[in-house]
């Protein structure tokens, strides 16, 4: 009987470029590394892996081969810290008829990456079925932000 994910393996034909992304952006911490790939600890006994690999293929939002979802504990504020980054977000943060906040990003490869907020005292898991809109084409991404410049 399966109970519960011992990992997720993400191979990339840019894996420098996803390194830095889940490293810097979403600060996650490398447990180690080792012949083409790293490997960050997302928990006990749960690890993100990305590994090298010159053929992956590249795709978009709901055609990704990856999804992934985490949790964190103040997605206003890690929304806010991701987009002033430079993150595009699919979704913005909102609230879902399961009673969690999430708000969906796309990384530099095209995995769609959801991040969760619980409702404080809510029962803990995910939904049994998915919101209609979740299975829609994504939107086009916005252009990134233009920068301002100090006057």
């Amino acid at each position: 009987m399966v109970n519960g994910i011992y990992g997720v393996l993400l191979k990339s034909a840019n894996a420098k470029r996803l390194k830095e992304f889940y490293g810097k952006s979403l600060g996650l911490t490398a447990k180690h590394s080792c012949d083409g790939c790293v490997v960050f600890e997302l928990g006990e006994r749960q690890w993100l892996t990305i590994q090298d690999n010159p053929t992956a293929r590249v795709d978009l939002g709901e055609t990704a081969p990856v999804s992934a979802a985490f949790f964190v504990e103040d997605l206003a504020g890690f929304h806010k810290a991701l987009s002033d980054k430079g993150v595009r977000f699919t979704t913005p943060p909102r609230q879902e008829n399961w009673g969690a906040t999430t708000a969906t990003l796309v990384d530099p490869d095209g995995n769609k990456v959801v991040l969760i907020q619980e409702k404080t005292g809510a029962a803990k898991g995910p939904p049994c079925v998915a919101r209609k809109s979740e299975t829609a084409a994504p939107a086009a991404l916005p252009p990134p932000a233009a920068k301002k410049k100090p006057l």
